[in-house]
Parts: C-alpha cells; structure tokens; sequence
C-alpha cells in the first residue's frame, strides 16, 4: 500500500508528461495542416509539405544521438524548443493566408 502512495504522489507527472506531449504536438500539426490548406487551397502542396519535413526529420535524426551525447541533453532540449518557437512565431508573423508564401510554409513546418 505504500508502495501506492508513492506512485500517486511522485511519478504521475512522469506518467502523464509523454501525454501532454503528443497532446501539444497533435494540436501544433492539426493547425499547422489547417493553416497549409487555408493558405494554398490544396491538399497537394499540404503533401509536399509534409514530405519534406519528414524528409528533414529524417536526416536531423543521424546528428541528434551524437549532440545528445556530446552536451547537455536537458539543455539541448530546452535550446531546440526555443528555437522552434522562435522560427515558428517569426514564420507567422509573415504568412499571410490570402496570398500563400510557400517558402514561409515549408520554414514553419520544418522541425
């Protein structure tokens, strides 16, 4: 029973946290589609879009493993998110939907 309580009181946040952030992500993707079909009028380019950031994903994921074990991961983590937002509120700052700039699109969903 004890055992329990430590559970409930120490490791639900560490239970719930992978949660939150395939919540947050799941929201981020849904909006950032939205906003590609909105902006082109087209499914087409949302699939090139997507590509090449999968495309992106890939190859990013080779350098990771050697940056997270050369420096700080938590650090590394903290750096990259910053960065993301940073890239992703100056992306949209610049994308006007009337008048679609795909570049801006394909710089926001890069990531």
């Amino acid at each position: 029973m004890k055992y329990l309580q430590n559970l409930k009181n120490k490791h639900i946040p560490l239970m719930m946290s992978p949660f939150v952030s395939q919540l947050g992500l799941s929201v981020y993707l849904i909006g950032l589609n939205w906003l590609i079909v909105e902006a082109t009028g087209t499914t087409k380019q949302l699939g090139i879009i997507q590509a090449v950031s999968g495309v992106a994903f890939i190859i990013t994921d080779v350098f990771v493993g050697v940056l997270v074990d050369k420096y700080n991961p938590k650090a590394l983590i903290l750096l990259t998110n910053l960065l993301s937002a940073l890239v992703n509120f100056g992306g949209a700052i610049f994308v006007n939907s009337n008048h679609p700039q795909t570049l801006l699109l394909y710089e926001v969903s890069f990531p």
